[in-house]
């Protein structure tokens, strides 16, 4: 379980405080590969900087929906 710890997690929403929540569980569970995307085309554009592992993704966002991020 100790190789997840060090996966590189990309978290995308709009509210900040979901984020920042969302944020402080992964850092209590020791995972410390963080990334935060507050819209659709910085999430587009973090993902192909940082390759991340695994991506939690809001579908509502205010520039293109999740659904266009994810494609």
């Amino acid at each position: 379980m100790d190789d997840l710890k060090d996966k590189k997690i990309l978290l995308v929403d709009d509210e900040v405080d979901i984020l920042n929540l969302l944020e402080a569980v992964l850092i209590k569970e020791n995972f410390t590969n963080i990334y935060k995307a507050t819209c659709g085309y910085e999430a587009i554009e973090m993902a192909g900087k940082i390759k991340p592992d695994i991506i939690v993704l809001d579908i509502m966002l205010p520039d293109i929906d999740g659904f266009q991020v994810c494609r």
